[in-house]
């Protein structure tokens, strides 16, 4: 008689250059799964060699980024097809991001879960959101459980897949050919929730880096009547061809040059109160968010130094920008000593 668990449990994420995230990640989930499908997107960290010495139970998939979310989930679900294929059992997927914990509870229980929801026929689970932000020190300014659930555990089956969104390929929905049986994971007394662990602010390079490859907000793309402008003045500018390439431009460039500036800045109040233009997209309500953090990735989160000081007095009603950079960088940081001159 057969002593293995009914189910085999896969595990899988994308990263690029992160390798202290993934590895704090992919330590934690390794003792709980049966096996595991990493897809880099070309970071030179270190990430692909320490992965390396994880096989056979971590596989590696070598990639090159190319603006792609949907490309990137589908390379690792084409790894995870050969995985479920070779096995006599049925397989369970999960996922996450590399700065997204399962929670101790449900890695826990994670063969318990995934067998019940098999036998029941359950083929999409949604987990709770535990949202926490560290600040400068990486001490813990924020945390707590929120309403979202985020779909992260699926019965794999056969021509399973990730799709864009609206207008571009930033963010994914799964599809799933045999129709969609979902269940929100239960959470008991705050155990069962995956953590979706941050440093402040660093949703601003994020959002710069989506706005550049999808068009802002969900995924805007051509709705956005200047975003191919934009994506042509970036190559014109920086020579970044993909929106990571542009991030590492902004993260590493000592001057903006003057007409991504002049972009950075007149875009900065998009769909506040204090925007004099009428709204482009009524119906799409985070549609300008993506666009206004633009600035603050550049000028709060990279190169508080090059804050034009104006503008530090001007704004203080939509937002204080001496605080977010003592959070980010701390008091005594050069930027915000010249900030205090």
């Amino acid at each position: 008689m057969s002593t293995q668990p009914p189910v085999q449990i896969g595990y899988a994420l994308m990263c690029q250059d992160r390798l202290e995230s993934v590895r704090h990640n992919l330590m934690r989930v390794l003792p709980f799964v049966d096996a595991a499908v990493i897809v880099d997107n070309g970071s030179t960290d270190g990430t692909r060699a320490w992965l390396r010495t994880l096989a056979p139970k971590v596989l590696l998939v070598e990639r090159v980024w190319n603006d792609s979310f949907v490309g990137a989930r589908n390379a690792y679900m084409e790894a995870v097809e050969e995985i479920a294929r070779e096995s006599e059992r049925p397989t369970i997927l999960c996922t996450s991001d590399d700065d997204e914990l399962y929670s101790d509870g449900l890695l826990r229980d994670l063969r318990r879960i995934a067998e019940e929801i098999f036998l029941d026929d359950v083929n999409f689970l949604r987990v709770r959101v535990k949202d926490t932000e560290t600040d400068w020190q990486g001490e813990v300014i924020r945390s707590q459980l929120g309403e979202w659930q985020k779909p992260l555990i699926y019965v794999w089956e056969p021509d399973i897949r990730y799709v864009g969104v609206n207008h571009s390929e930033v963010h994914e929905n799964l599809f799933i050919p045999s129709g969609v049986r979902r269940r929100v994971l239960a959470d008991v007394n705050g155990t069962y929730f995956y953590e979706h662990r941050k440093k402040y602010g660093e949703i601003w390079p994020r959002a710069i880096r989506n706005a550049f490859a999808g068009g802002g907000g969900m995924n805007l793309g051509e709705l956005c009547p200047w975003w191919r402008d934009f994506q042509g003045l970036v190559r014109e500018e920086t020579g970044a061809n993909t929106s990571d390439a542009f991030v590492r431009f902004l993260r590493d460039a000592p001057q903006l040059p003057p007409r991504l500036a002049e972009f950075f800045i007149a875009k900065r109040l998009l769909g506040t109160q204090w925007d004099s233009t009428p709204p482009l997209w009524p119906g799409w309500p985070d549609g300008t968010s993506e666009w206004r953090e633009a600035f603050l990735a550049y000028y709060v989160y990279f190169r508080p130094s090059q804050m034009p000081f104006n503008l530090i007095e001007q704004d203080k009603m939509y937002k204080d920008y001496r605080a977010e950079c003592r959070t980010i960088h701390g008091p005594a940081s050069p930027e915000w000593a010249e900030w205090g001159k």
